[in-house]
């Protein structure tokens, strides 16, 4: 499951991706605009890691059981 909404404070949008089904794996966010910047960000979206964008305008990153994972995007239209 997936939720995106405009940040209150910044031109990013705020990305959560949540595991409902209780399994862990890989996991590929492709972005419809060109995403220049991903940052992983904690619930309250302070920044912590930059994650590198592919070719392909996706990120690539792995998720276990249940958790919530956020993303500060960064992009151009």
């Amino acid at each position: 499951m997936a939720t995106a909404r405009q940040t209150e404070d910044s031109d990013a949008l705020v990305v959560r991706l949540y595991e409902a089904h209780g399994a862990r794996g890989s996991v590929r966010v492709r972005f419809g605009v060109k995403a220049t910047k991903v940052v992983e960000c904690n619930l309250m979206e302070a920044q912590e890691t930059a994650v590198p964008v592919e070719q392909d305008n996706s990120i690539h990153l792995h998720i276990r059981p249940f958790q919530v994972r956020s993303f500060l995007v960064w992009g151009t239209v």
